[in-house]
């Protein structure tokens, strides 16, 4: 019986074991922090309209919230001009 006992607290052990290493294969991979910031400019540099909190750019390591999908584009044009505007606004200039 003492045996028995042992054996199955053995393959209780291995089973664990098992199955830690199987879930680690499965897991997702960890997420990154990101080392972008927001820049957190409330009007749209391209069009001067509100931003719409689902529309953004990035550029240099800073993201810009845009009004709309064809303000992106714009932005990714002269990324240089239209982020220096949102620079502005958000340093009350």
């Amino acid at each position: 019986m003492k045996k028995m006992l042992g054996i199955l607290i053995v393959l209780a052990f291995i089973g664990s074991i098992c199955f830690a290493q199987e879930a680690a294969k499965t897991s997702p991979a960890p997420i990154k922090a990101s080392s972008v910031t927001d820049v957190g400019n409330k009007i749209c540099p391209v069009s001067g309209q509100k931003v719409d909190g689902q529309n953004f750019c990035e550029y240099n390591g800073k993201r810009y919230g845009m009004c709309c999908p064809m303000c992106e584009a714009a932005f990714k044009a002269d990324p240089k001009k239209y982020s220096a505007i949102a620079d502005k606004e958000v340093a009350g200039k």
